[in-house]
């Protein structure tokens, strides 16, 4: 776990990179939701007596603890440069050279990110990718939500050779859901509004 930017440096950077207020409020709801799903997960592997770990399965604790602080950086600072083609590649090269070299990969992987880890291996980018597939601008929809604005989105910009690999990246999140609604015992909707 290394050195991340704290909310007040996040928060200038893209002041600074000139994110529109929309896009800051939508990077806003990704980080506190990409928080509060790492927080319950650490919750749920930290209880190493079973007790609030819902799963019978073998190893259903495992995994290793998720770095909250890398969470909320990361997810502050996704769409820093949204207004631009490539954005995601423009912002990983920014946070690079001021030396946020975890962020930068996170950022750099978000908008490319098609198949989740299991949740024992899931790491932070799972869950910043996972957090911002549940929320529309500011608002926390819900997966199927999300998937249908991102279709049409598609649709709108005839990019309906993106509708499968869309649909694709929408199952295997929601097999990660269901292995985080069992390790934790809550559902989603439930641990996102905490």
């Amino acid at each position: 776990m290394g050195l991340h930017p704290d909310k007040g440096t996040c928060m200038k950077m893209l002041e600074t990179a000139g994110t529109p207020a929309h896009v800051i409020k939508h990077c806003q709801a990704v980080a506190q939701t990409a928080y509060r799903i790492g927080w319950e997960i650490n919750r749920a592997r930290r209880d190493n007596t079973g007790v609030g770990c819902h799963s019978t399965a073998p190893g259903a604790t495992a995994g290793r603890i998720i770095d909250l602080e890398l969470l909320v950086s990361a997810g502050l600072l996704h769409d820093m440069m949204r207004v631009y083609e490539n954005h995601a590649e423009i912002c990983a090269d920014v946070l690079q050279g001021v030396g946020y070299k975890e962020e930068a990969n996170i950022v750099r992987e978000h908008m490319r990110y098609d198949k989740f880890n299991d949740l024992t291996i899931a790491n932070e980018t799972d869950l910043v990718v996972l957090a911002d597939s549940l929320v529309v601008e500011d608002q926390m929809v819900g997966l199927d939500a999300r998937i249908q604005y991102v279709v049409e989105k598609a649709k709108k910009l005839n990019r309906e050779d993106r509708i499968d690999a869309i649909l694709a990246k929408g199952d295997s999140a929601r097999r990660l859901i269901g292995q985080i609604e069992q390790l934790t015992g809550k559902k989603i909707e439930e641990i996102v509004s905490e």
